[in-house]
């Protein structure tokens, strides 16, 4: 009598739609449990680890600057809103991100920043290792410095959140 491994393996190998369905769900299935383990230390809907659609649909329907806002009051500076998609309303998180030696990458969309594909800007640099981004940074970096730049980008930003934050009605706040 052959084994439930034996009959199972048989199965598969005689069903070519059963194995290409099976391998489907287990890698939808490893997918999930992934985007989930990822990001799971930031806050954010139930449904933000699992799927994009939600984050769509409220951009579909112009009212994610509503949602965003609705957010940030309930969960804080940072949240999840989709699987690889976090909002950042923190102005020291935001230095991390973008400073110099940053850890993180940047999103595929940069690319769009491209004024002469395939060639890449300062601004559309995003490959795995950053290596020649830093690099030109680092470069670039003595002509475009001012004292204290940090500072005025903090400025900035906080107009920006004062700005979101009253949603829209911040031109009595400076």
């Amino acid at each position: 009598m052959p084994s439930l491994a034996e009959s199972t393996l048989s199965s598969l190998i005689s069903h070519p739609l059963l194995t290409a369905l099976l391998l489907l769900t287990l890698h939808l299935l490893y997918s999930l449990v992934n985007s989930y383990l990822h990001l799971r230390h930031i806050p954010g809907p139930w449904f933000s680890p699992f799927t994009d659609l939600y984050l769509i649909y409220r951009t579909w329907g112009g009212n994610t600057f509503h949602d965003l806002n609705t957010l940030y009051n309930q969960y804080g500076p940072i949240f999840r809103i989709a699987p690889n998609f976090v909002v950042v309303a923190d102005p020291a998180e935001v230095r991390k991100i973008w400073g110099v030696r940053s850890q993180f990458d940047r999103a595929k969309w940069y690319k769009g920043f491209r004024l002469d594909p395939p060639h890449d800007t300062l601004i559309s640099m995003c490959d795995g290792d950053g290596r020649e981004h830093v690099e030109r940074r680092g470069k670039m970096a003595a002509g475009v410095s001012f004292p204290f730049p940090s500072l005025a980008a903090l400025g900035m930003l906080r107009e920006v959140v004062r700005w979101t934050r009253g949603c829209g009605s911040a031109s009595g706040n400076r």
